[in-house]
């Protein structure tokens, strides 16, 4: 299970979440919907407690380092 956050300028926030792991595909989407106008989006696996929130845009670069 993993959830991003993103959070806006004048307060507004928004969070995703989804079982599983995160695809490229879907970093990218949620980056490109949400993500360009907002703080860029904090990425963090679940159990929450066992793991820091990351930059998105550090993730898609993981995941396309990845997929090569």
């Amino acid at each position: 299970m993993w959830r991003i956050n993103f959070q806006y300028s004048d307060g507004g926030k928004i969070k995703v979440s989804s079982k599983g792991k995160i695809t490229l595909e879907q970093a990218e989407k949620y980056y490109k919907d949400y993500g360009i106008h907002s703080d860029g989006g904090f990425y963090q696996e679940s159990p929450y407690k066992n793991y820091k929130p990351e930059h998105l845009t550090k993730v898609i670069a993981r995941l396309r380092k990845e997929a090569k």
